[in-house]
């Protein structure tokens, strides 16, 4: 059909096209009409960049990074399954208002001091930051596990989400790469979270 183009979706050389096209017995008739589209260019440069390895010290931060982030979410939720359960059997845990309170504890208060958590991480440094809080978070976790009745349960999330170091880790994660290979880097820590 004269004025239409045919373009190879599946390989950057037209020639591929018109040769593969004409094993099925269509002639050749069609070569004037094939043109090269803009994704039939070799890739940029920019590509290249994939093929940039970490860095021992990069690997090691990572993985360590990526370590202190999952265990730390790891020991958060995996009473989640079971608090509610358990909280039944404390005194006060028969009201549904203070178990969903004890749930939610931790992650309102972790919404809440994720910024000056981050504040306090460009001030005093992350390393610091990050020692402080998982210091407070396995206080939380003590008063959590001792807790004699449901309010002391909540206050025991509620200081386990005291210990917000998200942003910190992120931070230090990103002091620690290089920008060619950090996106990876966060893609290990996010997948300590899922």
């Amino acid at each position: 059909m004269p004025g239409m183009g045919a373009t190879c979706y599946y390989t950057a050389i037209p020639q591929s096209f018109i040769s593969g096209v004409a094993a099925f017995g269509v002639t050749s008739s069609i070569a004037p009409f094939v043109r090269p589209m803009p994704h039939d260019r070799a890739p940029p440069a920019v590509a290249t960049a994939a093929a940039v390895r970490m860095t021992p010290t990069e690997r090691r931060a990572t993985a360590g990074l990526a370590g202190i982030f999952g265990l730390r979410m790891l020991g958060m939720f995996i009473v989640l399954p079971v608090l509610a359960l358990y909280a039944e059997t404390l005194p006060g845990g028969r009201d549904h208002t203070l178990i969903g309170l004890a749930l939610g504890a931790y992650g309102l208060t972790q919404a809440v001091l994720q910024v000056p958590f981050g504040w306090a991480s460009d001030r005093w440094g992350r390393k610091p930051v990050i020692v402080a809080g998982l210091a407070v978070f396995a206080l939380g976790s003590f008063i959590a596990a001792w807790a004699p009745t449901i309010l002391w349960t909540i206050v025991g999330r509620t200081v386990q989400g005291a210990g917000a170091i998200s942003a910190a880790v992120i931070a230090l994660t990103a002091d620690l790469t290089r920008d060619t290979v950090r996106s990876r880097a966060m893609a290990a820590i996010g997948m300590t979270i899922g």
